[in-house]
């Protein structure tokens, strides 16, 4: 099992504020990124020659100007450029012409035009690449046309010179290991190398000829690597493959004839590949040149581990790292990318999201010091060093930092939390106030009035990150299938515990085929089904009560009802048990969830009406007409079987008690959202939601008061033609709401106060089709499941699971169950039913579908983490009382205040400006001590 990356949830955000306009930034050429970034400085390519400008790294503090003071660094196109890992003033650029130069930057930047290089040391040809030494001052390797240079740059020469002949030799990419012993190198040929450049020669760079699948590698360079285990890190290979791709090869370093791993690079178009690599932290972002796309990756697993995809604001030509010493630590800021665009430089935060501000030890790794390990002489002798490393929260702790607590880093034996400390004026040490491990946890503190408004008002919902998951493996879906367009409502799926059916598209759609759901897999082109209309079908169900009852209607208004036999349908000779008939085409037939055997009918018949079947004895039970003037689009049943509720495209929902001849209907709604594909849905015993689009295609749903005839509430769901998909599950009293062709399913909850309707959250996923649900008895309580339904996506057919995310699965969670579920049982016959029993209706028994699980709200205290501990000591430390010294001053400044004021109350004379007097003065002889 993968450990989990502490920087998985990193997000990467451009600094607006810090973005440099550049009149004409150049465009980097080969292999070149044409920018660099030092902990003070950055550096870029300038103009159409060898320019390059110098820039503070806080850009604020310089002034923008259309020409600004540049190093003529030479008089050709930039090959490379380099800031010395040692020196943050120090920077090596390297051009066609074949010569290599060191700058140094005076302090606080270029003031003016710089033109002298501190060092120029000719390579011979023109330079590729550019790296300095890990470990060693003053040592480079240059990457050129005809070979590679290792370059002295304390002593201004070239120690060892390996020329390549022939085309396609040139030395494209240099990278060094951890310690520096060893050197890659890769060229235009396709050949990788690793050698040590101290002793190396020509064939060192030729008699390898290391074969590796790829058409043509850019960039190389060694990955992993630590000093106390000994490992100098392995080599990884960025390039286009064969199909010209981009593509990443891992190997060891020590066998280069095969990659241990591989990844192909699908978030970018072929081009040229920029990666950047943290030692640190194991990350690698990668990008291409004119991409807008920079992917961060996990190496220090194998393959690599994508963590996500960041978008940049503009296509880069060229981009980098900045020295870990230059990033916002007490941000949680990981890196800091560099971007090189056709307008001037970016600057882009790689952060990682935390409760509590300040310095985070597990984000931040030691990292490499300043101090070269090595000297350039004891490197050429044969001296290898691990490059000397420093705690970055040892480099921030020499800021002053004021109450705010001190994180203790992994494996750290000290029991006890620092909270910070006040340094004050000379007179006694700075006071320091400490909290222990036990104070933390037993400590008590009361919110505020301001906190427990804000709390009572922002509460998250139980519900609130309900979240469903679908199966990736095709032996867990039913793909290959043919659905059939054309029922009303775009209600083209339904299903119960046993089988799915759904119209098939072979046969005009008059073909319905059922499945059980335990066979899954590919479906044949024309499976088993029930073929008993002779036009479209237009409107079917499944029952939930009677497992094996299918009811389907079609064009010529007939309604047939069919017993699928055990098993499921094996040929398609399935006669029909009993036939309706309507008078029109069949718009809605759906079976009752409490009443058994009943169904209830509408159809397009001049009377529009809406029928109530006992399907036991072939009879019509009720049938209400001239509810409407117009096509009746919906019906809907409530929970108790007592009243039925419709939608139709006249602009009016209506609520009928279908056992009641007093009255045609109980309640008249005007809709506002009726215009097209209205639907109704029951959320309680006393409201409804009718859903749909007016004229101008603007959708919402809109919530209905039976007892008082108002509108409660309307929530509006944007502009589109697209039919919605209601359900509504009454156990845990949330709505699903799909959108035919959508890809979003939006969950929300029906409170009985304002607001009414609450969006919970939104799950996304492939384009949704058709939605049926599952009766909820075998959900899965122990992973917190509240929901099944199956979703029907183009040619394929989905399980998906709704569950809510918990910590605690050992527990019965009983804030989210409430411990009783909806038995899916009948409270009557349909022929009881229309004889008047259950007059007010009735409800199905409830179940208890606690496992025997220890109830989450009686269980025992939840030990504290260590985030919990520090957010704790967080909120401890605000409340302690502001540290003063024994004179009751806070600052240095208060104390400094103090002693000029005292001193304004001073005597301007004292004994020392006295003038002499003469009279006491004594004579010159009293000095000789001869006699």
């Amino acid at each position: 099992m993968k450990a989990t990356s502490p920087y998985r949830f990193a997000t990467c955000n451009q600094y607006k504020d810090r973005v440099m306009q550049l009149k004409s930034p150049s465009t980097p050429s080969g292999s070149c990124t044409g920018i660099a970034a030092s902990q003070q400085y950055v550096a870029a390519g300038y103009g159409s020659g060898g320019s390059v400008v110098v820039l503070p790294l806080n850009f604020s503090e310089f002034k923008r100007s259309d020409n600004p003071p540049l190093i003529g660094a030479h008089g050709s196109a930039l090959g490379g450029l380099a800031w010395s890992p040692f020196d943050s003033s120090l920077l090596a650029t390297g051009a066609e012409e074949g010569v290599v130069k060191l700058w140094s930057i005076p302090s606080g930047g270029l003031a003016e035009n710089l033109s002298s290089a501190q060092t120029a040391v000719a390579v011979g040809s023109a330079v590729r690449s550019i790296m300095w030494h890990p470990t060693a001052k003053n040592v480079a390797a240059v990457g050129t046309k005809s070979g590679l240079s290792l370059v002295n740059m304390e002593e201004g020469k070239s120690v060892n010179d390996i020329v390549l002949d022939g085309y396609g030799k040139d030395i494209t990419s240099v990278a060094w290991n951890y310690d520096g012993s060893s050197l890659a190198t890769c060229g235009k040929n396709g050949v990788v190398n690793v050698f040590d450049p101290r002793t190396g020669n020509a064939d060192a760079l030729g008699a390898g000829n290391v074969t590796i699948a790829t058409k043509k590698p850019q960039q190389v360079f060694f990955f992993g690597g630590s000093s106390s285990a000994g490992n100098l890190g392995s080599l990884c290979i960025v390039g286009l493959n064969d199909q010209q791709k981009p593509h990443m090869w891992l190997y060891d370093s020590r066998d280069l004839t095969k990659h241990a791993s591989s990844l192909s690079m699908a978030s970018f178009s072929n081009g040229f590949c920029m990666p950047m690599y943290d030692f640190d932290t194991n990350l690698l972002f990668m990008t291409m040149r004119g991409s807008s796309t920079l992917q961060s990756l996990d190496v220090s697993s194998s393959p690599p581990n994508p963590l996500g995809n960041f978008v940049l604001d503009s296509g880069s030509k060229g981009c980098c790292l900045v020295p870990k010493m230059g990033c916002d630590l007490e941000k949680s800021e990981i890196q800091r990318v560099l971007s090189l665009t056709d307008k001037g430089i970016e600057q882009y935060g790689v952060c990682v999201t935390r409760k509590t501000s300040g310095f985070h030890a597990d984000l931040y790794p030691d990292t490499a010091d300043i101090i070269p390990a090595t000297t350039a002489a004891e490197y050429f002798n044969g001296t290898n060093n691990f490059p000397k490393t420093v705690s970055l929260e040892s480099k921030l702790s020499e800021l002053v930092i004021t109450q705010r607590p001190t994180h203790q880093r992994s494996g750290s034996t000290s029991s006890t939390v620092s909270t910070g400390s006040v340094p004050l004026a000379r007179g006694g040490p700075a006071s320091k106030r400490t909290l222990t491990i036990d104070e933390i946890k037993e400590a008590k503190y009361e919110e505020s009035e301001k906190r427990k408004d804000l709390n009572s008002k922002f509460k998250v919902h139980p519900f609130k990150h309900t979240s469903g998951s679908e199966p990736r493996n095709l032996e867990q879906q039913w793909y290959k299938i043919q659905p059939s367009k054309d029922v009303y409502n775009c209600r083209n799926l339904k299903a119960n515990n046993k089988y799915y059916a759904m119209p098939w598209k072979t046969g005009g759609g008059s073909y319905v085929h059922v499945q059980p759901l335990d066979k899954r897999g590919r479906m044949e082109d024309k499976p088993p089904g029930v073929h008993g209309h002779k036009t479209q079908v237009t409107a079917f169900d499944l029952s939930w009560l009677d497992e094996s009852l299918l009811a389907s209607g079609s064009q010529e208004g007939v309604v047939k009802i069919f017993r699928i036999p055990e098993g499921g349908i094996t040929d398609d000779n399935l006669e029909s048990i009993i036939d309706l008939q309507c008078e029109g085409r069949v718009v809605v037939c759906d079976f009752s969830k409490t009443v058994e055997s009943l169904l209830v009918t509408s159809d397009t018949g001049k009377d529009h009406n809406v029928r109530l079947w006992d399907i036991e004895h072939g009879a019509e039970g009720y049938c209400g007409f001239d509810l409407h003037s117009a096509i009746i689009q919906d019906v809907a049943l409530d929970f108790r079987s007592q009243l039925f509720a419709t939608a139709s495209k006249d602009g009016y929902s209506k609520v009928v008690d279908p056992r009641d001849g007093s009255l045609p209907y109980v309640r008249s709604f005007e809709c506002d959202n009726c215009s097209k594909d209205p639907q109704v849905v029951w959320v309680a015993d006393d409201k409804i939601i009718v859903l749909g689009a007016n004229k101008m295609a603007k959708r919402s749903l809109d919530l209905y008061d039976i007892g008082t005839g108002k509108k409660l509430a309307s929530h509006p769901c944007g502009m589109d033609s697209s039919t919605m998909l209601p359900h509504y599950d009454r156990s845990s009293n949330l709505l699903f709401l799909g959108h035919f062709g959508g890809r979003i399913i939006e969950i929300f909850t029906i409170n009985s106060s304002a607001p009414f309707i609450e969006q919970l959250n939104k799950y996304q996923s492939t384009d949704c089709t058709g939605l049926a649900f599952l009766p909820n008895t075998d959900i899965d309580v122990k992973n917190v499941e509240v929901a099944k339904c199956l979703k029907l996506s183009r040619e394929t057919i989905l399980p998906l699971s709704w569950k809510v995310p918990r910590k605690r699965l050992e527990y019965f969670q009983d804030d989210i169950y409430g411990g009783e579920f909806f038995e899916t049982k009948a409270v009557c016959s349909a022929s009881a039913w229309f004889n008047g029993e259950l007059k007010e209706g009735g409800l199905p028994p409830l179940r208890n579908i606690n496992p025997g699980m220890e109830l989450l709200s009686e269980a025992p205290e939840e030990e504290v983490t260590e985030r919990q501990m520090r957010y704790k000591a967080q909120l401890l430390a605000e409340k302690e009382p502001e540290i003063t010294n024994y004179m009751g001053h806070k600052t240095t400044e208060e104390v400094n205040q103090h002693f000029i004021e005292k001193a304004k109350d001073m005597p301007t004379r004292n004994r020392w400006d006295a003038a002499p007097v003469a009279g006491n003065e004594v004579d010159s002889d009293e000095w000789d001590d001869s006699d």
